[in-house]
């Protein structure tokens, strides 16, 4: 219930102050959706979407409950789909044992992760051991980012270098490093031990996982850069928002013409989706994905969807 003042940098010069109130939230590791794409011979195809955020104690649990609940949302309590998304952009990580675990529902047989060291107790291989949730036969499809990182990465290489999955979005951060802590009188000193190697001996640390398609959004200019800052600061699309929530489109383009183009160098594509993230913050459910605001999500489910059979 106390507040806090956060200073947040962006592009390394324009600096945001937001006041957050503190509370304790708790956010799900995973979520999923049934997803219409448009086929190219008219026709939709559904396609499971499961978005993965971290990889905390209770990711393993939370994923196989997802993959249950796509399974009851379609036909005869099968995985009815013509292709899985595992949407694992923004994702830091998390523990080693629950990537495996969450990889293994891929694979049948095969390494999904090992480890080089100096020391043999710290040489280790992990492999598949038939667990698979997921048809083998149903395609797959994984999005990762710049900010995917860790075990996201562990994911992303086993299912990619097992041919099981195409990787779609940025290349990944790029974090392959094994780490142990060691106590000091000073405090403690964290020790890389080893590095951390996908199936085809990629080494994660500084290389990442390089998509097997990219799909990326061009960065705004300096000025639009400004402009949104000076925006942000003026909340203005925040009290609009907060007195409109349930504003139409109309209604967004008759302020935007009235009180934010004639004073921010800002667009009116980047002003409504500013409008968007204010909006969910009064939903008391937050939606699993949005294609009209999410262009690279948007971009992957055309992709999918045109690369599908009947």
């Amino acid at each position: 219930g106390s507040k806090v003042q956060i200073t947040v940098l962006r592009a390394r010069k324009h600096k945001l102050a937001i006041d957050v109130v503190r509370e304790k939230i708790e956010i799900p590791a995973v979520s999923s959706a049934l997803i219409p794409a448009a086929a190219p011979d008219g026709g939709l195809r559904n396609i499971g979407y499961v978005d993965l955020s971290q990889f905390n104690a209770v990711a393993g649990e939370q994923f196989a409950q997802q993959i249950q609940y796509l399974k009851n949302s379609t036909e005869g309590g099968k995985l009815s789909v013509k292709a899985l998304l595992l949407d694992m952009r923004n994702n830091p990580g998390g523990l080693l044992s629950i990537a495996v675990e969450i990889a293994d529902q891929f694979l049948s047989s095969g390494v999904i992760v090992t480890t080089d060291a100096r020391t043999s107790d710290n040489i280790l291989e992990f492999r598949a051991k038939k667990r698979t949730s997921i048809p083998l036969d149903l395609p797959v499809f994984v999005m990762i980012n710049s900010e995917s990182a860790s075990a996201a990465e562990i994911v992303a290489g086993a299912l990619q270098d097992n041919g099981r999955a195409q990787v779609l979005g940025e290349k990944s951060f790029g974090k392959g490093s094994v780490q142990s802590p060691v106590t000091l009188p000073e405090g403690i000193l964290k020790i890389t031990i080893a590095h951390f190697y996908t199936p085809r001996g990629v080494n994660l640390a500084n290389n990442g996982i390089q998509p097997d398609r990219e799909f990326s959004v061009p960065a705004l200019d300096e000025a639009e850069q400004e402009g949104l800052v000076e925006l942000f600061n003026s909340s203005a699309i925040a009290s609009f928002v907060s007195q409109n929530r349930d504003y139409t489109k109309k209604e967004f383009e008759d302020f935007f013409a009235t009180d934010i183009a004639p004073v921010y160098n800002v667009s009116e594509e980047t002003a409504r989706r500013f409008a968007y993230r204010e909006k969910i913050r009064y939903l008391e459910k937050l939606p699993v994905y949005n294609l009209e605001y999410d262009r690279i999500l948007k971009n992957a489910i055309d992709y999918i969807a045109a690369n599908l059979g009947s």
